[in-house]
């Protein structure tokens, strides 16, 4: 048996599709307040390979980083918040030297016939793995309880090589990490597929992974966007935790164009920015002792 910690009141699984599209008409509500204005604008590349399907009501593309830059000048700010896409389209290169890693990460989902024998089929466990339901949008509505398959995904991988691990290799991963969580599942479930992603991790600091938020400076002007640039990233597996509170906060030093009011919310928000000032330093003085 194991023993552990259950979050209650209130605390639940989140549908995550459902919880960003009612962020997103909550972002919508509030601009019209304000008499203002949202839209999504979704971009591609000329040479894009995507499913031209998802392109009918594109607006604009851009050829290269270049003209990219060209578009997003025309903007009074622009956060940089896109992920490890930051740096596979070069918003930021390795020349920024952010305390940052790429970090892949495969979960595997899995049906399990028979899911009133596992006892969780609306429970979440947590344990360096996590295995949680997977929730279909309607699972509220009335009548929506059936006896039918529950779905689960169990991840994920921590791959910091270049090669992914193959789907034998993250199977033998996940199951040593996560058996001892969801024993039923794993000895009578059926793998469906398997899922990957990147993250963009920041650095362990003083206060643990923290995100990177603040104002960006390229260290190549031409990779600059705007003379108004901000970024908000690092957050890796942690989005849902912190993207509402860092969100704010970093929404307000736009708006009033102020760095410093971050500091009356995060003391040391530019923690990664010393980091980096510090590895600066280190590498001058150690090429100076070497002339």
């Amino acid at each position: 048996s194991l023993g552990g910690l259950e979050l209650g009141n209130g605390c639940k699984v989140i549908n995550v599709p459902l919880y960003l599209k009612g962020l997103y008409e909550e972002c919508q509500r509030k601009a019209k307040e304000r008499n203002g204005t949202i839209k999504w604008e979704l971009m591609y590349t000329d040479d894009d390979d995507g499913d031209d399907t998802n392109k009918k009501n594109v607006e604009s593309s851009w050829r290269d980083i270049d003209s990219f830059h060209q578009h997003l000048a025309q903007y009074d700010a622009v956060i940089l918040s896109a992920g490890a896409g930051l740096l596979h389209d070069q918003l930021i290169t390795k020349e920024d030297e952010l305390p940052v890693n790429l970090v892949r990460g495969q979960s595997i989902e899995m049906t399990l016939s028979d899911s009133d024998d596992l006892g969780i089929a609306n429970e979440g466990l947590m344990s360096g793995k996590y295995v949680l339901p997977i929730l279909a949008n309607n699972i509220d509505a009335p009548g929506n309880q059936t006896n039918s398959p529950q779905r689960f995904v169990i991840g994920a991988t921590h791959e910091f090589k270049e090669d992914a691990l193959t789907p034998n290799e993250v199977l033998e991963e996940l199951k040593s990490r996560s058996y001892p969580l969801a024993q039923h599942l794993w000895d009578h479930g059926t793998v469906d597929r398997l899922t990957s992603g990147v993250r963009l991790q920041s650095n362990r600091g003083k206060f643990g992974r923290m995100p990177i938020i603040g104002r960006h400076n390229s260290a190549s002007s031409s990779k600059t966007p705007t003379q108004n640039s901000w970024i908000f990233t690092g957050l890796s597996s942690r989005g849902l935790i912190h993207h509402g509170l860092f969100g704010r906060w970093l929404a307000n030093a736009v708006i009033n164009d102020n760095e410093e009011m971050l500091r009356d919310d995060f003391a040391e928000f530019d923690w990664w920015r010393r980091k980096k000032e510090k590895a600066e330093a280190l590498a001058k003085k150690a090429s100076s002792s070497r002339m």
